[in-house]
């Protein structure tokens, strides 16, 4: 299923070129249902398909099986490549999540348990029910970026709340495969550089007044391993410069309001009769006026663009944030190793918006 959005927005990619290759590459995307950049992405994806040989596909069922999986997963790789788990097999994976169920010790780690136990009885008979795969793309992509017979990174399909798509994904790491994400959305750009392979990945909105959130992962062919490079937040209606700046570091010398676009606007939220704060459904959350967080003095961030006397921003995840409005339901909570329930994002995010230039020291 397919998401369905009230107001459709042009999709927009501005960042500077080459600078990747050596630090954060920023980019802001404005999401639209776009069904020709969707057949498009899926062809730069093909292009990575994996076609190992039998060595090389058992080599990636050890490499997946030793990193900190979802044990279902495994099930879907090994039915993807055309192979049957073993008895010795399915009671190895049972003792690995018995011992994980054993080490919640928390009140908050039932949820967990249970899906453990679940995971339990889908290996028990090797296959995972297609709900969770979602009706339309249930099949996994196991992508090889340099063509030499070892996966760099593993796709598998999930369906989250909404219903939405989205995906669990894996990047091999010193030997095995690592989650580095895990949520509703797309690739919305797929750009191979000469040094790097540069994969961005979009949330989809569930509410119109969510902030947009732009995760971008990076493959690095020297290094051959892939990393989340950066996770931004900003508010949809950001005004965004044609073209952006090399981005450069600087400082706060006094507390900032960060902004959706490069003018005061310090109005109070609406009320209604009775005096009510009210928001409008189909606009992002602000603080008030244009302001969508404010930032404390001493924080640090890159300088991605100027207009007059403002410059658009990135703040640093330390950043100190005083308030903010930026903030997205499927990326506010997590459960830590022990199933503990944790009431923020996993990845910390940049916060990106517009403040004035008096604010700063570079």
């Amino acid at each position: 299923m397919k998401p369905t959005f009230i107001t459709v927005f042009f999709v927009l990619t501005v960042f500077f070129e080459g600078f990747a290759q050596t630090s954060t590459p920023f980019a802001f995307e404005k999401y639209v249902y776009d069904p020709a950049r969707e057949s498009k992405i899926n062809q730069s994806l093909d292009a990575y398909a994996f076609e190992g040989d039998d060595t090389q596909k058992r080599a990636l069922l050890r490499s997946f099986i030793k990193g900190e999986i979802v044990f279902t997963d495994y099930v879907l790789l090994v039915n993807a490549l055309g192979y049957t788990l073993s008895q010795k097999e399915k009671e190895s994976l049972f003792q690995r999540i018995d011992l994980q169920i054993s080490s919640m010790d928390s009140s908050h780690a039932a949820y967990q348990k249970d899906l453990l136990e679940f995971q339990k009885r889908q290996i028990e008979r090797q296959e995972v029910i297609p709900e969770i795969l979602g009706e339309e793309n249930h099949v996994i992509r196991i992508l090889d970026f340099e063509k030499d017979g070892r996966a760099d990174m593993l796709l598998f399909p999930r369906i989250f709340f909404g219903p939405s798509p989205g995906y669990i994904i894996y990047a091999y790491q010193d030997g095995k495969f690592k989650e580095i994400l895990n949520n509703l959305g797309e690739f919305v750009v797929i750009q191979p550089q000469k040094k790097q392979l540069v994969l961005r990945y979009m949330l989809l909105p569930i509410e119109m007044t969510e902030c947009e959130i732009l995760q971008t992962l990076v493959y690095s062919f020297k290094n051959k391993h892939c990393i989340t490079a950066a996770k931004q937040y900003y508010a949809r209606e950001t005004f965004i410069p044609p073209s952006l700046l090399r981005p450069s570091p600087f400082k706060l010398t006094r507390k900032a309001a960060l902004r959706i676009s490069p003018k005061i606007d310090d109005s109070p939220k609406p009320r209604d009769e009775e005096g009510n704060e009210y928001y409008i459904d189909t606009l992002t959350h602000t603080l008030r006026g244009n302001i969508v967080a404010e930032i404390g003095a001493n924080s640090e961030g890159f300088i991605l663009g100027k207009e007059d006397n403002w410059l658009l921003v990135a703040f640093k995840p330390d950043s100190k944030i005083i308030a903010n409005s930026l903030k997205h339901g499927m990326d506010s909570i997590y459960f830590d190793e022990s199933g503990t329930l944790v009431e923020e994002p996993l990845i910390k995010p940049y916060l990106c918006g517009w403040i004035e230039k008096k604010t700063i020291q570079k």
